[in-house]
């Protein structure tokens, strides 16, 4: 008998530690009031079946043939009232509480410390992922520099096939755009290559303007509002000059007016801005080109703007 309550009692070596914490859990008993038959419950759903029956087929532990068929918690609780006296049982009931109470207290700290674990583990992974994240930054800034890189080439080839017409203004702005070009900005080959479009839409127009010259201006002032929606978002450093060359070669096909890029200043000048919505003092970017009359400096067309 005292082998198999040892044995039921101890842990099992070769379980793992989340299966021992419920083991030790399902240990507990089922009642906290003691009773020979709680008692003998308890023993057969903790003892291994084949031990309890390996015991009842000892001659000194057989039943009567009446008793042979009864369950196992039936036939412990007769063979408990007539070995052991009723204060004994009740204290190895409570030396089994005694035990599971300080199993129960056991998987209580092997789980706080399995939290403890758990929260290192997070941590640690925290500070792995920032560093992979580092590393994916420093991968990327190295890929843009190589692009970078290629794109002054490449743009340096190609600016004089896109502005490479011969007249004065194509060539400024090629000039303009190959300022820096050894530390090119990052948007300098998306506003160069939607400009080189919207610059030869403009020339074609220019090239054949309505007689009339309110009409010629409406045109002109409509294809110029066309560019800056096509450049709106792309910045670099040269683009308030490349607008100021797009101004001035549109004021030399008309007698009447003059282009003035939304731009051309850095503040707001409510002599020829009209911002769009509120905001600050400074010029973000331009939607529309200033028109005024040559003769009377009247502004007939103001430059719509965003505001910072």
């Amino acid at each position: 008998m005292a082998k198999i309550i040892r044995q039921i009692s101890t842990p099992r070596p070769e379980a793992s530690a989340e299966s021992s914490m419920d083991n030790k859990s399902d240990m507990l008993p089922v009642s906290p009031i003691f009773s020979t038959e709680a008692l003998a419950e308890w023993l057969c759903k903790m003892g291994e079946e084949e031990a309890w029956n390996d015991l009842r087929r000892t001659a000194a532990w057989q039943s009567p043939y009446s008793q042979a068929n009864l369950p196992c918690s039936q036939w412990l609780e007769g063979h408990i009232k007539s070995l052991f006296p009723y204060e004994f049982a009740e204290k190895l009931w409570q030396n089994i509480q005694t035990q599971q109470q300080l199993y129960k207290q056991e998987l209580q700290e092997l789980q706080r410390a399995n939290q403890r674990l758990l929260a290192e583990r997070d941590e640690f992974n925290q500070k792995l992922w920032r560093v992979q994240d580092e590393l994916n930054n420093k991968e990327a800034e190295t890929i843009r520099l190589q692009r970078l890189n290629k794109a002054s080439i490449s743009i340096i080839e190609i600016l004089p096939y896109w502005f490479g017409s011969g007249d004065l203004q194509s060539e400024a702005i090629q000039s303009i755009l190959s300022e820096d070009i050894q530390n090119p900005d990052v948007q300098l080959v998306p506003f160069a290559a939607e400009l080189s479009k919207q610059w030869q839409r403009l020339q074609s127009l220019l090239a054949k303007l309505p007689q009339d010259d309110d009409e010629a201006m409406n045109a002109i002032y409509n294809q110029l509002t066309y560019l800056l929606q096509k450049l709106s978002g792309i910045y670099i450093p040269q683009r308030r000059a490349i607008l100021d060359v797009m101004a001035r070669a549109c004021s030399s096909h008309s007698e009447k007016y003059i282009f003035v890029s939304p731009e051309e200043s850095t503040r707001v000048d409510t002599s020829i801005h009209q911002a769009l919505g509120l905001g600050g003092e400074r010029v973000k970017e331009g939607k529309s080109f200033a028109v005024i009359r040559r003769d009377t400096r009247q502004t007939v067309r103001f430059a719509e703007i965003e505001v910072m």
